[in-house]
């Protein structure tokens, strides 16, 4: 008796909650979380010579509680961060997206090929380093940041980034931070295994910070937790 008693308290607690779970996908499973690491390559030239071509990128999702059928699809937040440093400049990027991803193999057993499309805020914020006078007589600067070393820079939006390794005499190396907050866009295109694993593409338009953009294409591996 005791152990019916037990068995109907269990049935009357778990129905109601797996009513609000839906039947499948990543949530199902009790792995609503997902992490993601991969590689940042920007897609502006100047961003590219200021800093480097490609960079580290890393990302925090979260499947959001639906009652929908998820092998159509899932809505997530993404948290994406990128990293980008070279010559003595910094371009970074943090974002935060709400993101639909939609199944375009709803049949196939096997795994799930999707695209999404994600809508937020990125906080973009760029280092450069530039050129000021010592007093020397390898030029003159007028503290707009332009001389004549064959280098200029104004130190904020629109400014050159130097890529120069050493200062020419009577030059020393100054740097000057910018950060922005923009709306952001993102495409994706992405294949999930069974096991909750998975390999994403994306490309993010991230706005301009000190002269160059900051908009990437991301290849990333990820799993789901």
């Amino acid at each position: 008796m005791d152990s019916l008693n037990r068995s109907l308290t269990m049935t009357l607690l778990v129905t109601p909650l797996a009513t609000l779970l839906p039947t499948t996908g990543a949530h199902a499973a009790g792995k609503p979380i997902s992490v993601r690491i991969g590689w940042d390559a920007l897609t502006d030239k100047d961003a590219r010579n200021a800093t480097k071509t490609s960079g580290l990128a890393a990302g925090l999702s979260y499947d959001l509680p639906t009652k929908m059928n998820m092998s159509k699809g899932a809505t997530r937040v993404d948290l994406d961060y990128a990293n980008h440093s070279g010559n003595g400049n910094k371009l970074n990027r943090l974002g935060l997206f709400l993101t639909q991803k939609f199944n375009l193999t709803p049949n196939n057993p096997k795994g799930m090929t999707y695209a999404g499309l994600g809508i937020g805020v990125n906080r973009v914020r760029g280092r450069a380093r530039y050129l000021v006078s010592t007093g020397g007589n390898g030029g003159n600067n007028n503290g707009g940041g332009n001389n004549n070393g064959g280098s200029s820079n104004t130190g904020g939006e629109g400014s050159t980034v130097l890529t120069t390794a050493n200062p020419p005499a009577g030059f020393a190396w100054a740097t000057s931070s910018s950060t922005k907050t923009r709306l952001a866009l993102k495409g994706l295109l992405g294949y999930e295994m069974t096991n909750g694993a998975f390999l994403e593409a994306a490309y993010t338009l991230a706005g301009k910070v000190q002269g160059v953009r900051a908009d990437s294409f991301t290849v990333s591996l990820g799993v789901h937790f």
